[in-house]
Order: C-alpha cells, then structure tokens, then sequence
C-alpha cells in the first residue's frame, strides 16, 4: 500500500466529484442517471443513482436543499486489487450548507472509502464502492476539519459565504 501516483489520484477526483454535482440535474432522473454515468459503472453506478435518487426525493419533501461548496482530497491510496482493476483507499471531505426552513446549516462531513476502478470500454469508470467512516464535524471551527470553512477557495465563486455572512445566516454546530 502506498500513495497512488498523481495521475491515478487525478482521474479518481475527477470521478468522483461528479457525484458533488448530481443534485444540479434538476430532479431528472435519467439525467441524473446520465450524469452519474460519466463516473460510475455496474453495481457502484445504481448504488450511486439509488442515493442520489432518494437524496433529491428526501430534500424535496422537506423544501430543502444543499449547496456543496467545497470537496478536498486527503489520502489516496494505491491498494492490491484484483486483475483489470485499480484498488485505491480514498480519504475526503465535503463542505457546504444545508438549508431548510427558512435558515441555513453550515456542514462538514468526512469520509473514508474503497474504491475500485476499472476501464469499462468508456474510459475508467469507479465500478464499486464500499464506505469504511462517515462522520459530520458538529463543530468545524473547533475540530479542525480538513479545511477552514471561513478560508476562500483560491478558485472561484464556490467559496464558502464570508464569515459575517455565515455568522448572521447559519447556525454553526446546530444538527
């Protein structure tokens, strides 16, 4: 087991992302199966869907929605893995606000996962999944995070809201 090397890391991000970028697909479920497809294949690819599908269903029912505006990468890790497929271990976190009800929540998640990529004729596709942690940081700013949720992301408008923003609109800490 060792670090992946920058290209396999690069074509696992650029995988992976996507799935960041799912709820933007308007509720449509074949184009959310569309989109999902550039990334996933086989059973990671209806597991995918299955999620995003009911993600949508659940946010709608309750007139909400989330805003993902930052995802960063920590270890990517080259693993064995059987023959025709790349075995990485992947570490990330996802930043972003959840909002319902009339007021916002700041959110930052964690995440540990086996993956499984393999060339589906269509180029390299993730075609399995298998979560290892899940974890929300109740309080960002006093766990230390992967990433200051207050820091602006050096590309663009996906930075998070300045901070008296956030201070006056979200709750910080509140489940």
């Amino acid at each position: 087991m060792g670090p992946a090397s920058a290209a396999l890391a690069d074509t696992f991000v650029s995988l992976h992302r996507r799935i960041y970028d799912v709820h933007r697909q308007g509720g449509d479920r074949r184009a959310m199966h569309a989109w999902l497809a550039q990334s996933f294949a086989g059973e990671a690819l209806t597991e995918q869907y299955i999620s995003a599908w009911t993600t949508a269903r659940r946010l709608q029912a309750q007139d909400a929605d989330v805003d993902v505006r930052r995802v960063e990468y920590g270890d990517v890790l080259q693993l064995p893995g059987p023959e025709g497929r790349i075995r990485l271990d992947v570490r990330w976190s996802v930043g972003g606000v959840l909002r319902h009800a009339a007021h916002e929540h700041a959110r930052v998640n964690q995440y540990r996962a086996i993956y499984e990529i393999a060339d589906v004729g269509d180029g390299p596709r993730i075609v399995q999944a298998r979560m290892r942690t899940a974890s929300r940081l109740l309080n960002p700013i006093l766990e230390g995070g992967a990433f200051d949720l207050f820091a602006p992301d050096q590309e663009g408008p996906a930075a998070f809201l300045d901070p008296a923003d956030l201070l006056d609109r979200v709750s910080l800490g509140a489940p």
